[in-house]
């Protein structure tokens, strides 16, 4: 077959990988025999090291891990670019409360950023901040944590259900005390910088060793696969559209000057599969290059059709009704209301909704199946006007579980 218009190139997707090295035990002084995933923190105070629960937070953890070696991809929206970078190297602890917390993780050292994405939540009623060492996420709401952290320095159990615990200190409490005896600003902030030199992580045993943060639904910079169709008449690539990435399409007749054709953003209602015309895209060589970039956001369900019944332990039976894809219907006892909003996240062994009522303080709903049906809940209920926040568990029955 002869093509009108030759395509020499496509410049698609190279799968972009980035080995992450461990620094050998020349360059921490942690060591264990225990297995499990540690994060060996190097700072001017001195070394820590956490241990990680990639178990009972596995996206948590795998975000976490792939920012400090760099395996998770940072989209640069003004440069158009992924950049891999070992994200915690150099920032610095830039808010300290004596016996509360130290908090790091905000590149401007100021509180107000982070990677460019946030992730769901993942909390567990077995694990809580009911002591100093306990390392959890930092967020300015539901689902907003992204990078920033803090490690407590007492018990602070009222943030359970609040904030993603996702480690604890096994090694060099002492310093994370030291840090927490800093002297600081009107703003908590040190007024003598303390940098994150490196965060090492380690793996110890078999499991640990398989864990990679690529296996999880952490928000990454992806190069999707491009077909063609090119005969006499067209010139069609095709590439696969998830529902929850962005999409930046350009092109190029010479490597060099490249233009965007389109910006797409993520739509539940995308079809699987994304068609692009190239046939004016061709120069007067008849080369065209094409680059197609996939910014991934973490999976939210349409939960349409799905049926619950909560039973919470020392509440009222709890049905919900969603119909659509935002809303629904609700009953307890013998009032009822809307469902004014929903977010259902899939997470890796179980689910979360996040749901907002009309007459009810909005929920954060972990579900735990032991069937297709049944299981168990895990709830933190967000204050509302006079009444305080608070978790309670129960459980719930579905007439299904939301697919993706």
């Amino acid at each position: 077959m002869i093509l009108k218009p030759k395509l020499s190139t496509l410049l698609a997707t190279a799968a972009l990988s980035c080995l992450a090295s461990l620094a050998s035990s020349a360059d921490i002084a942690f060591s264990t025999e225990e297995d499990g995933i540690y994060a060996v923190f190097g700072t001017t105070s001195g070394e820590f090291a956490a241990k990680l629960h990639y178990e009972q937070a596995p996206l948590t953890v795998a975000n976490f891990v792939g920012l400090a070696e760099g395996t998770v991809l940072l989209w640069d929206a003004t440069e158009k670019q992924a950049n891999s970078v070992n994200y915690y190297d150099g920032i610095s602890f830039h808010r300290v409360i004596s016996d509360f917390m130290i908090q790091g993780g905000s590149p401007n050292g100021l509180g107000t950023d982070g990677p460019g994405y946030t992730i769901p939540d993942e909390m567990s009623a077995d694990l809580t901040h009911s002591k100093a060492g306990i390392l959890s996420m930092a967020n300015s709401g539901a689902n907003s944590g992204g990078s920033q952290f803090f490690i407590t320095l007492a018990p602070t159990t009222w943030l359970d259900g609040i904030h993603t615990i996702f480690g604890e200190i096994v090694a060099g409490q002492n310093i994370v005390n030291a840090i927490g005896s800093a002297t600081t600003d009107a703003n908590d902030k040190p007024l003598t910088p303390i940098t994150i030199n490196t965060v090492t992580i380690v793996r110890v045993g078999e499991e640990a060793a398989k864990f990679n943060p690529l296996d999880y639904d952490v928000p990454n910079v992806l190069f999707p696969s491009i077909e063609l169709e090119l005969d006499d008449t067209q010139s069609i690539a095709r590439f696969p559209r998830k529902t929850n990435a962005s999409y930046l399409v350009r092109h190029s007749t010479d490597l060099t000057d490249w233009t965007v054709d389109e910006s797409l953003v993520p739509d539940y209602d995308a079809p699987a599969t994304h068609e692009l015309d190239l046939s004016s895209n061709f120069g007067t060589d008849g080369k065209a290059f094409v680059e197609v970039t996939e910014i991934t956001n973490p999976v939210t369900l349409n939960a349409e059709g799905t049926n619950l019944t909560l039973n919470l332990t020392g509440n009222s039976e709890i049905t919900v009704s969603i119909t659509d894809t935002f809303d629904g219907t609700y009953t307890i006892g013998e009032n009822s209301g809307t469902v004014t909003g929903y977010y259902w996240y899939p997470l890796e062994d179980r689910d979360q909704l996040y749901i907002g009522f009309s007459g009810l303080p909005a929920m954060q709903i972990y579900f735990s199946w032991t069937t297709e049906t049944t299981g168990s809940v895990f709830v933190h209920v967000y204050a509302r006007g006079n009444s305080p926040a608070f978790n309670v568990e129960g459980t719930f029955e579905a007439n299904q579980r939301p697919e993706s």
